[in-house]
């Protein structure tokens, strides 16, 4: 069977970023092509460079889907599966993948924001220092950025999550991939703090840094 692709345009109302990229009615992907079997199963057959599942680091080659946002689409029409997963660009998915041949092992869910191919990738306005350990601090909240202006994070927090995902001394190419996405798009950070216990999260939008006058 032919591979499918899931990252273009697709619905009745979409239109190709080609087109009109300012619609209001697109529909995009997260940049995952799939390769459909015989008896339905839907398997990850390449990740597109660039794009929200390649740059995660969560999905593999070979992995089979399973759900998309808590539904079952486990060797569902191929269609139907493409109506679930696209979105507008900056709108969340939620997958739930199988990996390897044991069925009894649990699902990995990864959070994606949807984005336009190519489409220019922001952050919050946070500027980060590393110690010897390899956490990560908050050095610097950029004026006019939405950290700074949210007033709920701090100089010296360490950061430890990202949208679920724990990033305490991951590499900082781990933690990019999951800082950055598209313009609008929202971000659930997790700070530790000194002097207070667990773990402090702040969902931020993420905005096009301001161009100075």
């Amino acid at each position: 069977m032919e591979p499918m692709e899931v990252e273009g345009s697709a619905g009745a109302h979409a239109r190709p970023a080609q087109d009109d990229p300012n619609s209001p009615n697109q529909e995009v992907g997260v940049g995952i092509v799939f390769q459909p079997l015989d008896d339905g199963t839907l398997y990850v057959k390449r990740l597109k460079d660039g794009e929200p599942a390649a740059r995660s680091g969560l999905i593999k080659i070979g992995d089979c889907l399973c759900e998309i946002n808590g539904r079952d689409v486990f060797r569902k029409p191929v269609e139907e599966v493409k109506r679930i997963l696209l979105g507008p660009p900056g709108s969340t998915v939620r997958l739930g993948l199988h990996r390897g041949t044991d069925p009894r092992t649990p699902l990995i869910q990864v959070a994606l924001q949807r984005c336009l191919p190519g489409q220019q990738l922001v952050g919050v306005g946070l500027i980060f220092r590393s110690d010897a350990t390899g956490a990560l601090f908050v050095r610097q909240l950029q004026d006019g950025e939405p950290a700074k202006l949210s007033g709920q994070v701090r100089v010296g927090d360490c950061i430890v999550e990202v949208d679920g995902a724990d990033v305490y001394r991951k590499p900082i190419s781990f933690f990019t991939k999951l800082m950055l996405g598209p313009p609008g798009s929202l971000v659930t950070l997790g700070f530790r703090r000194a002097g207070a216990s667990g773990v402090a999260r702040v969902m931020l939008r993420r905005s096009v840094p301001a161009q100075p006058a």
